[in-house]
C-alpha cells in the first residue's frame, strides 16, 4: 500500500484502521519501487525505512460485547521521512442509560415516584498501544561495504589526476624543447 506517493505534501500524517484487530502485528516502511523512475534511489542502499512491532492490545470492555478497531497512524514529518507515530485500541461498545423524565413531585407537592427513560448510547474508548522501533540507519554490515566502495572510488580519481599532472608535464616539456629547436 502506498501512502505518501512522489511528490505528496509534507508533513502529514495517515491514518489506517484494521476492524475486529487487536495489533500484535509488524509494520515496514519502505521505498516504493517506481516503475516511472521518478525518484531512484543509488544502487545498493536498502528501501526499507524501519520496522515496527506492534504488541497486542487488550479490550477493557469485553464483558459488553465491544468491537475493536486497530488504528495506525504513520507520519511524513517536516524531513520527509516516514515513521509510525501512534498506534492505538478504538474500543466501541452500546450500553442502556436510564434517564430520569420530568419531576418526581405530585400535583400536591409530596414526594412521588420517578418516571425513567432508557436510551441506547454508542460509547468509544481509545487505548495507546507499545510498539518497538529498529534503527532507520544503513546496517553496519553494508555501510561498510559502501565505505570500501567510496574508497576504491576515491583511489580510481587520485589515479586519474596524477595521471592528468604527468600528461600536463610532459606536454609542458614538449612545447618547451619545440621552443628551444
Amino acid at each position: 500500500m502506498e501512502l505518501f506517493p512522489v511528490g505528496s505534501n509534507f508533513p502529514v500524517t495517515k491514518s489506517m484502521s484494521f476492524k475486529n484487530k487487536l495489533g500484535n502485528m509488524s509494520c515496514l516502511l519502505h521505498y516504493n519501487n517506481n516503475p516511472n523512475n521518478l525518484a531512484q534511489l543509488m544502487k545498493g542502499l536498502p528501501t526499507q525505512l524501519a520496522s515496527y512491532n506492534i504488541t497486542e492490545g487488550s479490550l477493557k470492555h469485553a464483558d459488553r460485547e465491544s468491537k475493536s478497531e486497530f488504528i495506525i497512524k504513520v507520519e511524513n514529518n517536516l524531513h520527509q521521512i516516514a515513521c509510525l507515530q501512534n498506534a492505538e485500541l478504538a474500543e466501541t461498545w452500546t450500553e442502556m442509560e436510564k434517564m430520569p423524565i420530568g419531576s418526581a413531585m405530585n400535583e400536591d407537592g409530596t414526594q412521588g415516584e420517578q418516571k425513567y427513560e432508557t436510551k441506547e448510547r454508542t460509547r468509544t474508548t481509545h487505548t495507546g498501544i507499545k510498539f518497538d522501533t529498529s534503527s532507520h540507519a544503513i546496517p553496519p554490515q553494508q555501510k561498510e561495504a559502501l565505505r570500501e566502495q567510496e574508497l576504491a572510488f576515491y583511489k580510481g580519481d587520485l589515479e586519474f589526476l596524477n595521471w592528468k599532472r604527468i600528461r600536463n608535464e610532459l606536454e609542458g616539456y614538449a612545447y618547451e624543447m619545440k621552443a628551444k629547436l
